[in-house]
């Protein structure tokens, strides 16, 4: 369009990008690199750019996962305890807990669309699986049996199931756990999903055992897959515009990182 305008000026990745109900903030992942390694936190802004605050101030990693559908809590991953934890903050920064408070790595985690719960995977049995437990961490509940890893988690818009990859396979079930699918096999999914606005498709990078990486989606009903990327192309993390816009935006954008972790292409593809 004709009217850009850059809201970040950072030297490295700004990513993983979300606004709030009312419209007044935008809450987004910062990556850097530090005098230790890698690192990143997480940050608002106001769309015009001003008022930037960092809300996970920490020398580790903060990785966004979800913001409450209230607009008034963000849940992230962080190592700021010397392992993967699951935490939330008040989008001013206050009140920050740690949910999960285990010795085993906790992955990033999501809401369910009313934010009764929160879905994340943990390696607390021994391998990693999907658990949900309540908004402040009470009533954990493990959802998957497999005895390999579970990964590549989403919740569908409508909030009635939930997506995940195991062992190169993509299931859906139900957000209580039940009525376990096999959805796709044959397949090695990299980066993070999306679902369409109608909670009908499921959108993935992945690397395919025959064309390298691309970008695919999968109608959930019946499994039909199709490769929306081109052959060969750098996997990028996904984002249906309509979730964020306006649900009659018919396109999906994804970013690819040609060199290194920058410069991020946006890409996108009609959603017919």
């Amino acid at each position: 369009g004709s009217d850009t305008q850059q809201l970040t000026s950072s030297p490295e990745a700004d990513y993983c990008e979300t606004w709030t109900p009312d419209g007044e903030w935008i809450i987004y992942s910062y990556h850097y690199t530090g005098e230790e390694g890698w690192n990143s936190g997480i940050y608002k802004i106001r769309p015009d750019g001003t008022d930037k605050l960092n809300l996970t101030t920490n020398s580790g990693v903060d990785m966004f996962g979800a913001l409450s559908p209230d607009g008034q809590w963000v849940i992230f991953r962080t190592d700021r305890e010397g392992n993967s934890e699951i935490f939330r903050v008040r989008i001013d920064g206050t009140d920050m807990e740690n949910l999960t408070n285990h010795p085993a790595e906790d992955g990033i985690g999501f809401l369910s669309s009313h934010g009764q719960w929160i879905y994340f995977s943990s390696e607390r049995s021994g391998s990693r699986h999907l658990y949900r437990m309540h908004f402040d961490g009470s009533a954990l509940e493990r959802l998957s049996e497999h005895m390999s890893t579970d990964y590549g988690i989403a919740m569908s818009p409508d909030g009635c199931w939930v997506v995940f990859m195991n062992n190169g396979r993509l299931y859906r079930m139900r957000t209580d756990g039940s009525q376990l699918k096999l959805i796709l096999d044959k397949i090695d999914p990299t980066t993070d999903p999306a679902f369409s606005p109608d909670s009908r498709t499921y959108y993935f990078s992945a690397r395919a055992r025959d064309i390298g990486y691309s970008q695919f989606r999968v109608q959930l009903q019946n499994g039909r897959l199709e490769q929306i990327g081109n052959k060969g192309q750098v996997a990028g993390f996904l984002h249906v515009a309509g979730l964020y816009w306006q649900s009659t935006y018919p396109f999906i954008g994804w970013g690819a990182a040609l060199s290194g972790c920058t410069p991020w292409l946006i890409r996108r593809h009609r959603n017919a």
